[in-house]
């Protein structure tokens, strides 16, 4: 789920993406990506959304206008869920996502917001990505986890993105 203005925007496992006017409930609008909705989120007026078909991750661009979702541009990744089936997320900083995959995660450019564009794929030796949060700087506080199913340590990391994805420090909680 994501929030634009008055709308939020929903997911579904079917692969369609609904637009919910927030006040009364009413379906305003609905697109299908052709895949499983992985996370949703919102940059000004354009929506991204993560999907995950049977040929991986996709990353589409759409454009909000006048509450009609319009496809603008489509990106494959690389990565997967993993044997946890854990959702991959997707994250936004200035100009740019964050598109979470088992081992790591694709930093995309949206400078050009209806044509995405994959900066780089950042693979690490954890199989357990959940979650990032960029600091604003050149670091990425991530949690993550040797494994990709809920047992273990769950860690608590940072990572370096001028040094391409390097671990410079780590935390972890129970």
């Amino acid at each position: 789920v994501a929030v634009q203005g008055a709308t939020a925007f929903v997911g579904l496992d079917s692969g369609e993406v609904k637009g919910v006017a927030m006040e009364s409930g009413a379906v305003l609008s609905g697109v299908g990506v052709g895949g499983r909705i992985q996370d949703i989120t919102v940059v000004g007026r354009w929506i991204y959304v993560l999907a995950n078909g049977g040929d991986g991750p996709r990353l589409h661009a759409f454009e909000n206008v006048s509450g009609s979702l319009q496809l603008q541009g489509t990106l494959s990744l690389e990565g997967s869920e993993g044997a946890g089936r854990r959702r991959l997320r997707l994250v936004a900083e200035d100009s740019q996502l964050f598109a979470m995959h088992t081992a790591g995660y694709n930093l995309v450019s949206i400078a050009n917001p209806a044509s995405p564009r994959l900066v780089r794929e950042v693979l690490t030796s954890q199989f357990g990505w959940r979650h990032v949060s960029p600091t604003g700087g050149e670091l990425l506080l991530a949690a993550a986890d040797p494994n990709s199913t809920d047992d273990g340590d769950h860690d608590l990391q940072v990572y370096s993105q001028t040094l391409g994805g390097v671990v410079v420090d780590y935390a972890y909680w129970d």
